[in-house]
């Protein structure tokens, strides 16, 4: 169980929903402070939901990198 105050251990049990999702790999991981992962977050579940197309996210994901 993660204690859901401790910012750093949200962050790792995230990040490893993420890979366990197949939403990012390890390495697309690697530097990106919160902000990033939960921007990356927001946009998969628009595209998850319809919102975005594929193309869309693609872009948004590609203008981070």
């Amino acid at each position: 169980m993660i204690d859901v105050n401790d910012p750093a251990q949200v962050k790792r049990q995230f990040a490893s929903m993420l890979i366990a999702a197949e939403l990012v790999t390890p390495s697309q991981l690697d530097g990106q402070d919160g902000a990033s992962i939960g921007k990356f977050a927001a946009n998969a579940r628009r595209l998850r939901q319809g919102e975005i197309t594929v193309e869309e996210f693609e872009a948004i994901v590609g203008e981070d990198s």
